[in-house]
């Protein structure tokens, strides 16, 4: 009996679901610029010109990562920054976030990777650097560069989620949101 319509669609659909969900861990592993279309293939288990038929690059799979609700409601969960607040409270609640994503999916882990990996104007990164510096002028964050503190803290962050993802180490202990916030308090 001949496909019809919507289970061409669906299978269509599947296809670029798998593509999408193949690339996902590899640009939270690899950054942006370290996938190529022949990794995103090899994991998917794809021909190069199956890829090519629903992406134009890596990088169209990438900004289509970018675009998914799941992304936009991650950023959005981590998004937390009020400056009119106190900048220790919002730091505090921000690495709560960062601790509890640990015990997530890789889905969401590999979607975090990304979020810490961005940068820009509105990235986490720059609101984390601001948040920093105004916790600074408060007198309750640790001197120092603001930029290098986000680093810090974002390079935690980042091996933790990189340790869950690859699953190297499975009964590695989070450690404490205390332990952490000492790490930055004034």
């Amino acid at each position: 009996m001949p496909r019809t319509p919507l289970q061409f669609q669906q299978m269509k659909d599947e296809r670029k679901l798998s593509i999408l969900e193949s690339a996902l861990p590899l640009f939270a592993t690899n950054g942006k610029d370290g996938v190529s279309i022949d990794m995103i293939c090899q994991k998917a288990k794809c021909s190069h010109g199956l890829a090519y038929h629903y992406f134009k690059n890596s990088e169209q799979i990438y900004l289509e990562l970018l675009s998914s609700n799941t992304y936009k409601n991650l950023f959005s969960k981590l998004d937390v920054f009020d400056f009119t607040k106190e900048a220790y409270s919002q730091l505090v609640e921000l690495v709560r976030k960062f601790v509890d994503l640990a015990n997530e999916s890789k889905t969401t882990i590999s979607f975090a990777l990304i979020i810490l990996a961005n940068d820009g104007k509105l990235s986490l990164r720059s609101k984390i650097i601001k948040l920093i510096s105004q916790g600074q002028n408060e007198g309750t964050i640790t001197g120092g560069s603001p930029s290098d503190i986000t680093s810090t803290l974002l390079l935690f962050f980042k091996g933790l989620y990189l340790t869950k993802l690859n699953e190297k180490y499975p009964t590695i202990k989070v450690p404490s949101i205390d332990n952490i916030i000492k790490i930055f308090k004034r």
